[in-house]
C-alpha cells in the first residue's frame, strides 16, 4: 500500500518545489481512506527502510559468494529508485592507487 501511494507521486520526491514532509502526509493521507492509518512519519521511516534494504540487496548481489536474495518488493523498488542518484551513482570514484 505504501509504495502504491508512493509511486502515484513519485515526480512530487523528485520536484524541488514540495517539501517531502507535505507528499508523506499526502500518502498518509491517501493511504488512510484506503483503511490503513499510519502518519506521514511512520510512512517516511517504513520506506526509508524499504531503501535501505533495497540497496543492502543491491551492494549483496554485486560482491561474489553471495546468494540471490529474494524480495516481493525488488522489481518494484527497482523501478522507483532507477533513476535515483543516491541509490545508482551516476559516477564512482575508484579508491585505488595511481588515478
Amino acid at each position: 500500500m505504501l509504495l502504491s501511494a508512493s509511486e502515484d507521486r513519485k515526480d512530487l520526491f523528485s520536484n524541488s518545489a514540495f517539501k517531502s514532509k507535505a507528499v508523506w502526509k499526502e500518502n498518509s493521507e491517501d493511504m488512510a481512506l484506503r483503511g490503513v492509518v499510519y502518519s506521514s512519519e511512520a510512512c517516511e521511516k517504513k520506506f526509508r527502510s524499504m531503501k535501505y534494504r533495497y540497496r543492502a540487496i543491491m551492494d549483496a548481489c554485486g560482491k561474489t559468494g553471495r546468494g540471490r536474495s529474494r524480495w516481493e518488493y525488488m522489481e518494484r523498488m527497482d523501478s522507483f529508485l532507477c533513476k535515483d542518484p543516491a541509490v545508482h551513482p551516476v559516477r564512482v570514484i575508484s579508491s585505488s592507487k595511481g588515478i
